[in-house]
């Protein structure tokens, strides 16, 4: 059964996909006709996507939709609704920019700073995924690989790193969307090297984190610039949920 989608869900998309575009004044008696909810369900679809930065009430103008530059980018639900739109790709690449400079720092950070548990809890994440990778369970090898870059955020006790992420596990999932596939030559490579990167965590080296961090996330952005825009490894897409989901 096809999952039922939140008013707010519909309209995000419509806004990021063009389908409403920048200047658009929203008239909530029309959009309670159009889609045949209660006024007061329009409000708190607009409400949510006012704190998003989408759309902004102005007085003797009305709810007016705003451009890309006011949203809240780092958003998980802005980065769902993007990810089913025309610039999908595009958010992909800045989304690995963005772990590009955020992971190496928290991995340096977890290997200096985290618990003997939170080092084990990434190692069994790490175990975890070369177990299900060998097993060829690609919904939990995706969770699995979910759980071991929560964890090592985790483990790097930053508060700041901490807010982020949420935005990393979005961009994560992004991986698994089937755009780039999961059991190949490269993929067992990336296994190796997130078990070694546990085990550089286990042994409070934190340069060799960090370098075996850029390495995961350069892979991963190499192997980006290789496939095409439109999706055609859908055979490899998996879906995994996470604790961090908003």
């Amino acid at each position: 059964m096809t999952r039922r989608r939140s008013l707010d869900e519909v309209l995000g998309t419509a806004v990021v996909s063009g389908e409403l575009p920048t200047g658009t004044v929203l008239k909530i008696q029309a959009l309670s006709v159009e889609h045949g909810v209660s006024r007061s369900v329009i409000r708190e679809a607009l409400r949510i996507l006012e704190t998003l930065g989408m759309v902004v009430a102005r007085q003797r103008v009305g709810i007016t939709v705003l451009g890309r530059e006011h949203w809240r980018l780092l958003d998980p639900q802005v980065i769902a609704w993007r990810s089913q739109a025309d610039d999908a790709h595009t958010q992909l690449h800045e989304l690995m920019q963005l772990r590009a400079i955020i992971e190496p720092a928290a991995a340096e950070f977890a290997a200096r700073q985290g618990t003997e548990e939170q080092l084990a809890a990434i190692a069994r994440a790490a175990e975890e995924m070369a177990t299900t990778y060998r097993d060829r369970r690609p919904a939990a090898f995706a969770q699995a690989d979910l759980d071991f870059h929560s964890a090592i955020v985790a483990a790097a006790s930053s508060s700041v790193l901490a807010q982020l992420s949420d935005t990393v596990l979005a961009a994560l999932r992004l991986r698994y969307s089937g755009s780039v596939p999961v059991f190949d030559d490269e993929g067992e490579r990336a296994v190796g090297i997130h078990v070694r990167l546990a085990d550089a965590l286990a042994s409070r080296d934190a340069a060799a984190a960090a370098d075996l961090t850029r390495t995961l996330v350069d892979q991963t952005r190499g192997r980006l610039d290789e496939t095409p825009e439109t999706p055609e490894h859908t055979g490899d897409a998996v879906t995994a949920t996470s604790g961090h989901d908003s």
